[in-house]
Formats: C-alpha cells, structure tokens, sequence
C-alpha cells in the first residue's frame, strides 16, 4: 500500500505496462486489473485510471475491478467500519467516472467481516455492478453466502 501511494502515475502504468506487455506477447488480449492496493480514494482512483489507459494505450480489453475492500488501511486502524461506510461512498464515484467494471471484497477475519462485504456488494449492485469475492483462503467464513449468487468463484 505505501509504495503504490509513493508511485507517481506513471511509474504506477510503467509497472504495470511492463507486465501487460508480457501476456500480449503471449497472445493475451483481455485482462482484469484489480484495484485495493491503494486503500484511499485517491489512490484507487489512480490506480484504476491507470488500468484504462492500459487498455486504451495497448490495445487490450482491461476489465477493471475494484477492491478497496482488501484491507484496512493504517489511518482507519480499529474502525472497518467506517472504512467500509467510506469505501460505499467512493464507488458511486468510481463508477460515474467510468472507471469501475466490477467490484470484489475480501471476507475473512483477517479482511472483512460477512456483514461489511455485504454491505460493499449492496453498494455495488446499486450500481449495477457485477460482485467478485475473496473468502476461505484462511478460514471457512460461509464467506460464499454473502449477498446470495456471486458472479465469481471463491478464491
């Protein structure tokens, strides 16, 4: 998280460039880039408009998807809560910018609580947007039951 707020714009689209560059060579012609390593308004933000001006600049569908619901950040330690309450009130944002194709959440007790990753998919369908979850990687939540069918498997 503290490096991709350090990174300026281009370096976060040179980063990720250079690995674009390497599926194209495979023959690679769509990808899905996930926000949530910025943890801030601003910063997923950023990271998202980098993901499209890979697609516009290389020539690759780029599906975005964002998860700011990745992890808490430092400046919102012991309130999930209303890290959650703010991450629902960036993706009406996120979406009027166009910058937003799907929006995923990580529930587990490490993460998001069942009830906060509900409350993220609420938000997204809202919208009208397609839900991705993280769930079970560490321990078996019933993760896959939150906000009833999923567009994604669990991971």
């Amino acid at each position: 998280m503290a490096a991709t707020r350090l990174a300026s714009d281009e370096a976060l689209f040179a980063s990720a460039a250079a690995r674009l560059d390497r599926l194209r060579a495979e023959g690679v012609t769509t990808v899905e880039i996930k926000s949530g390593y910025g943890l801030s308004l601003e910063h997923e933000r950023r990271c998202l408009q980098a993901a499209r001006r890979l697609g516009r600049e290389r020539g690759v569908d780029v599906r975005t998807t964002c998860l700011a619901a990745h992890a808490l950040p430092p400046e919102f330690d012991g309130r999930a809560d209303d890290y959650i309450d703010a991450v629902c009130g960036w993706l009406p944002q996120l979406h009027a910018e166009s910058l937003v194709d799907a929006v995923d959440a990580y529930c587990e007790r490490i993460a998001f609580s069942r009830e906060q990753t509900a409350r993220v998919f609420e938000q997204a369908r809202r919208l009208g947007l397609p839900v991705k979850l993280h769930a079970e990687q560490f321990q078996r939540l019933r993760g896959r039951g939150v906000g009833g069918e999923l567009s994604c498997a669990v991971v």
